[in-house]
């Protein structure tokens, strides 16, 4: 009886797989002649395998179709290594494509464990709002976003970010300098700020923004304010990527000062991240526990050097606080949050 009733639950989802796979487009007729021939080729030789094999014939339109179907139906499947957001992946989901929409600003993201594909939120949601998540990764510039939209999903997007409406603000400031070369964007490591103090203003600031008790706007500012901690400072999808590089740079150097480049580039990689991502994105929760690990290997470095262990007691409770916040938001957000939350174990236990 229990055989029986779980092989009807089985073909039962099969056939609403079906359902939703047969409602999908394809816009076959807007995927590009190449792309089309690639498909047309697989549909050929699944077609002489089939024969081989015995298999009843394979209709190659029909199969051109489905892969078109598939084409533009699919999700990257997002796993956690070495602390960076991966793809393991391509994910098509009928039943996913057909209940939620895009956006540039998502209230969930996919994420992909052991096999598991599941649903999450990655930001607080309201009764009846609509669950929407993002086809592609919105840290892009607002035209890369809608380049890749409409050359894979063949749409144009009108979200609030996209928009001219104050979320699209932004958004609109960091794809203006993005096809440009940063400007006074130093890299030498000789001219720092007083670390300690710098270090735990903008902790602190961040904090705040990371913490949801303020308004979009005192937010804004705060990310500003944090970005623009060190002069001459810009804020652009091309500073965006000289500070993480910066930061990937330095991060393992044992040089005082590079780790003292590292701390400043992870904490304004982070700011950029609370400007452009939802506020349980998993790439916050990481970015903040990098952050957290930096600034004490920062501080710790300056401190052993100069013996400043005063400026320890001050910053220490806001870094704690970061990988704190790290923990809760990859709670929520991540998976495989485990294998990062030993991480934030021993980084707390170093702090304590």
């Amino acid at each position: 009886m229990a055989a029986g009733l779980t092989q009807a639950l089985v073909i039962g989802k099969q056939h609403r797989q079906m359902q939703a796979w047969s409602r999908l487009v394809s816009h076959r007729d807007q995927h590009p002649p190449y792309v089309l021939r690639q498909y047309a080729e697989v549909a050929s030789v699944l077609s002489a395998n089939a024969k081989t094999i015995g298999l009843q014939p394979i209709d190659e339109d029909a199969t051109v179709t489905m892969l078109c179907r598939a084409g533009c139906n699919n999700f990257m499947a997002p796993v956690i290594e070495d602390n960076v957001l991966c793809t393991s992946g391509v994910v098509c989901s009928p039943l996913l494509s057909l209940l939620f929409n895009h956006s540039c600003r998502p209230n969930c993201a996919i994420s992909f464990n052991n096999g598991c594909l599941s649903l999450r939120a990655i930001d607080n949601i309201e009764i009846g709002q609509e669950l929407t998540i993002s086809y592609v990764d919105t840290m892009l510039p607002r035209s890369e976003r809608r380049e890749r939209l409409e050359n894979v999903y063949f749409f144009t997007c009108t979200c609030s970010k996209c928009s001219d409406t104050n979320c699209g603000r932004i958004d609109q400031i960091m794809d203006r300098e993005s096809s440009q070369p940063p400007k006074q964007l130093l890299t030498d490591f000789t001219h720092l700020p007083e670390v300690a103090p710098w270090v735990s203003c903008t902790i602190g600031l961040l904090l705040d923004c990371i913490a949801g008790t303020i308004t979009s706007v005192q937010i804004e500012k705060g990310c500003l304010c944090a970005i623009s901690g060190l002069p001459l400072r810009e804020v652009s999808f091309a500073a965006f990527c000289h500070w993480r590089e910066r930061q990937d740079e330095c991060r393992n150097s044992d040089d005082k000062n590079a780790r003292l480049w590292a701390c400043v580039a992870s904490q304004h990689v982070l700011a950029f991240y609370i400007l452009n991502y939802s506020a349980f994105h998993p790439m916050i929760g990481l970015q903040c526990l990098t952050t957290a690990a930096l600034s004490w290997n920062a501080l710790v470095a300056c401190c052993l050097i100069d013996s400043q262990c005063k400026a320890l007691a001050i910053t220490r409770p806001r870094i704690a606080a970061l990988a704190h916040a790290a923990r809760s938001i990859l709670q929520v957000s991540s998976p495989n949050f485990l294998s990062v939350d030993t991480q934030i174990t021993l980084l707390l236990s170093q702090l304590d």
